[in-house]
């Protein structure tokens, strides 16, 4: 599927585990955030202390699910803001993540089920 037809998102980035982006709707992703994505499951309290930076943002993490893959949060307040979701799959050869952004009105509750 065309990761631009889905309207929720206006950011997405499809990557592999060592950070090779396989697919893109930005310009000129950066290397070292993408990097630092891939290790988003592999501690609940660092994530959520760090957060995650992408497309020159940061991210406050409000959700971490490493056993479903699946890791959440917003920057901004109530009146402006965007929030992202990042999700990884994974079979015997091969991690895949994937990480989008949705603007307001767009919540995590309708994101996250599309993504």
């Amino acid at each position: 599927a065309d990761l631009r037809a889905i309207p929720e998102f206006n950011r997405a980035v499809v990557f592999d585990e060592t950070g090779k982006v396989v697919a893109a709707t930005v310009p000129n992703v950066d290397a070292a955030e993408i990097t630092a994505m891939t290790e988003v499951f592999d501690s609940h309290d660092d994530t959520v202390a760090r957060g995650v930076n992408f497309a020159t943002f940061k991210y406050d993490v409000h959700r971490v699910y490493p056993d479903q893959g699946l890791v959440y949060g917003r920057r901004g307040d109530s009146a402006e803001g965007e929030g992202f979701a990042i999700c990884k799959i994974s079979d015997d050869k091969k991690s895949l993540f994937t990480i989008v952004t949705f603007p307001l009105p767009v919540l995590s509750a309708r994101a996250v089920p599309v993504l």
